[in-house]
């Protein structure tokens, strides 16, 4: 179980930017970082807005074979748990499976899910 601070996943970006750096994430210049963006605390215009798809992705770099096996979920010698592995796998801790399911059907019945041709509504991607 994760034995740091609840956090936004905003909030979250930012506490791990200042980890990274030190406490001076003003300074990073990591432009290939997924985090690059968000290092203020804000979301700038045109960044995406997909928090947990960008935390996920920092994720993978710390950890290419799988942000399943991270285990910076609990302070280590002298580091604190990292703020990020709650949103690792690029799901919110804070929203149930159920809660998840019933939006996403209720996204699919307002056709907000997978691209349809538009023809007979069969989905593109398959």
């Amino acid at each position: 179980m994760f034995e740091g601070k609840k956090r936004t996943p905003l909030e979250a970006m930012k506490a791990f930017c200042h980890w990274c750096m030190s406490g001076t994430a003003h300074d990073c210049n990591s432009v290939e970082c997924a985090l690059f963006p968000y290092k203020g605390g804000e979301i700038p215009p045109k960044a995406s807005r997909n928090l947990l798809k960008q935390i996920k992705a920092r994720c993978l770099d710390c950890m290419p074979n799988g942000a399943e096996s991270c285990d910076a979920f609990e302070p280590y010698e002298f580091h604190k748990p990292c703020p990020l592995w709650p949103y690792r796998l690029g799901k919110s801790p804070n929203v149930s499976e159920a809660t998840r399911q019933k939006r996403s059907e209720q996204a699919k019945k307002q056709g907000l899910g997978k691209a349809q041709d538009g023809k007979n509504g069969a989905n593109l991607a398959s």
